[in-house]
């Protein structure tokens, strides 16, 4: 397809990164710290961990006592998390922002550029889920990444829920009231239930990225399926209806699998709060129990 430069190529990135925004937006995948500050010093309801996270300072964890590798992997894990998550974001606005198109001359699910950003998507969050569960294993029960390696997802995430239990139970937690104990213990016993979902959303990955990368193979055969049943020469009329068939059915199975994805960016968002809240917790008792 031909096209006719009319803007400069900042003015083209400005106004398209303009648009993502506001298509991310309009999808309901708001960013994170979006989600987090009600205002400059106030953090919403169910996002006290990135505000104890951000209030402590990432530079400060773990204790002095970790060693220094300990302490960079950790900081390391926070900040590829939190970009992972801008990414994931981005792809999806990009995609939706594809989807939206209404135009007959130009489908989004005939553009290379659109079916790439669908497919990072996916992976994007399938890294960002990895990321989450090695902060669990490394910030909460100071493990190393190989004890979990070989074990289920969901695992780090079930030990951290029943060790944060048990520091809730024995009161522990010193310098945190009672209060926000006793709601934390509750709060944190969907950790596990998240990380299932989670879990089965990364298996499901691998499903996004072959129907990605066998959709051209895939189409051949759906049309050869077509003139098999019906040999004819289909009229004009009925050419046209298949077509709008066709593109209703891909439309209806992409807006499915963006559902599937923005429920895994925000099931990774109440995880990473969660998991940044039990690390926060921890940290503090440490401070006090080991000073």
């Amino acid at each position: 397809m031909e096209t006719k430069k009319f803007l400069t190529t900042e003015k083209v990135l400005e106004y398209l990164e303009h648009e993502v925004h506001n298509a991310a937006n309009a999808l309901g995948v708001l960013s994170i710290d979006s989600q987090v500050w009600e205002d400059e010093s106030n953090p919403r309801d169910g996002f006290l961990g990135y505000a104890m996270q951000e209030e402590t300072g990432w530079q400060s964890f773990p204790l002095d006592n970790a060693s220094a590798a300990e302490t960079q992997e950790t900081r390391i894990l926070v900040m590829e998390f939190l970009g992972l998550m801008d990414q994931v974001r981005y792809s999806l606005g990009i995609t939706q922002l594809y989807a939206n198109t209404k135009s007959d001359s130009f489908l989004p699910e005939e553009s290379e550029f659109f079916w790439m950003h669908y497919n990072n998507a996916s992976i994007t969050c399938g890294i960002a889920s990895d990321r989450i569960r090695d902060f669990a294993v490394i910030g909460i029960l100071e493990k190393s990444r190989r004890s979990y390696e070989k074990k289920w997802y969901v695992d780090p995430f079930k030990d951290s829920e029943k060790h944060l239990q048990e520091l809730c139970v024995m009161k522990e937690l010193g310098g945190i009231t009672d209060q926000l104990v006793h709601e934390y213990a509750e709060e944190i016993k969907i950790l596990p239930k998240n990380a299932e979902e989670i879990a089965l959303l990364r298996k499901n990955r691998n499903r996004i990225i072959h129907d990605w990368s066998t959709k051209g193979a895939k189409d051949l055969k759906h049309r050869e399926e077509r003139f098999k049943n019906h040999p004819e020469v289909p009229s004009a009329k009925e050419i046209e209806s298949r077509v709008l068939e066709e593109r209703a059915r891909i439309m209806t199975s992409l807006s499915q699998s963006m559902d599937e994805l923005k429920h895994w960016y925000d099931l990774l968002v109440k995880v990473g709060d969660l998991v940044f809240q039990a690390e926060h917790m921890i940290r503090k008792w440490k401070d006090i129990h080991q000073a």
